[in-house]
């Protein structure tokens, strides 16, 4: 494995251990808490908020292309659900001849076990996958349908770490406000 190809994958790989620190007994009223009005959440296809919600089977999670301002605060579901997409897509971009996901080809998870078993499973493939690279197969060209250009492949790669650190920071935040939260008299 090269320096390069290594160190994305310690950076990738630490975040993907704090996340699952963090999601460590996570409950599904925690998963699916929603702290303020107007939250986007993952819910069932029928009442998914936005023009576009993304997601295969009976669950979405809530997306419009237009971007609402200012932008719906997203609830732990949402945050796993939307990291668990861009992981799992930009694995299909980099290791697979598919130029664009299948429409809806993430299975939501309504659940928080089945929500961070989803996780772990597109973060440990795209870790695989990663350790099968070189630093020439990192600097190959990449075209990513909503990016503005053709990048080199390890951009997406330092852009999945990224993500898994900022949404895993916040999904860490969003328990600790949970668990600290006015609870009515009763």
């Amino acid at each position: 494995m090269s320096a390069q190809v290594e160190q994305l994958a310690l950076l990738l790989r630490m975040a993907q251990r704090r996340l699952r620190e963090r999601l460590d007994g996570l409950t599904d009223a925690e998963y699916l808490w929603e702290p303020v009005d107007g939250c986007w959440n993952v819910r069932p296809r029928a009442s998914a908020l936005g023009d576009r919600p993304e997601g295969g089977g009976e669950w979405r999670f809530d997306h419009s292309d237009d971007q609402p301002a200012p932008a719906p605060f997203t609830t732990i579901a949402w945050r796993l659900m939307h990291l668990t997409d861009c992981i799992g897509a930009y694995h299909l971009f980099l290791w697979t001849d598919q130029q664009e996901p299948p429409d809806n080809w993430l299975e939501v998870a309504p659940a928080a076990d089945a929500g961070i078993a989803l996780w772990d499973h597109h973060a440990t493939a795209f870790l695989d996958a990663l350790a099968g690279e070189d630093d020439a197969s990192l600097a190959r060209p990449v075209r990513i349908p909503w990016w503005p250009a053709e990048v080199p492949r390890w951009q997406v790669v330092a852009n999945v770490v990224a993500e898994a650190t900022h949404h895993g920071a916040e999904i860490g935040v969003i328990r600790d406000l949970y668990l600290r939260r006015q609870l009515p008299p009763g």
